[in-house]
């Protein structure tokens, strides 16, 4: 299956960071998204309690993914 990911991830670093990611770095976290969408489903019902924590998760994860590579407030690029 083929996803956007990469591109959606370089749009946003470019439009929300003004700053240009490597090819390499691209597809590493391109590989964690794709991996935690895979991992439930990539569909969820935000209209229960379920799904939006499932939404949560997933957006906590990718916190803390980037927390870990060092993208936080104390160590901010």
């Amino acid at each position: 299956m083929t996803t956007n990911t990469d591109k959606i991830l370089t749009t946003m670093f470019g439009r929300l960071l003004q700053f240009e990611v490597e090819d390499d770095i691209i597809h590493k976290l391109s590989a964690v998204i794709d991996s935690v969408t895979d991992r439930i489903g990539g569909n969820f019902d935000l209209e229960t309690v379920q799904g939006q924590n499932t939404f949560r998760a997933l957006l906590c994860s990718m916190v803390v993914h980037g927390w870990g590579n060092g993208m936080h407030p104390y160590h901010n690029p």
